[in-house]
């Protein structure tokens, strides 16, 4: 043992053994690489749609605004529509 206090144990495989799992370790390390780029694909394309949903909700909630907006007014006209006719129906008696 040396002076550092760690323990270190050592084990030999047989050579098929180490090459079988340095075979395996690489086709993991393959796998990990293109789960990676699936996974930031993925989250490339969440990023993109919730900007494309928060875009349609800003949209949405103009829209509703104008309607809201639109509504008022031609409750507004109609009233003054209503009150001219009922003028005009007075004069003409």
């Amino acid at each position: 043992m040396d002076n550092t206090g760690e323990d270190e144990l050592q084990v030999v495989l047989p050579k098929d053994k180490y090459d079988k799992l340095i075979s395996e370790f690489q086709k993991i390390k393959q796998q990990l690489s293109v789960l990676k780029k699936a996974y930031l694909t993925e989250q490339k394309k969440t990023t993109d749609v919730q900007s494309e949903l928060q875009t349609a909700k800003d949209h949405l909630k103009e829209k509703v605004e104008e309607v809201d907006i639109l509504s008022f007014n031609n409750r507004r006209l109609e009233k003054v529509c209503n009150f001219l006719s009922i003028h005009l129906y007075g004069c003409n008696t």
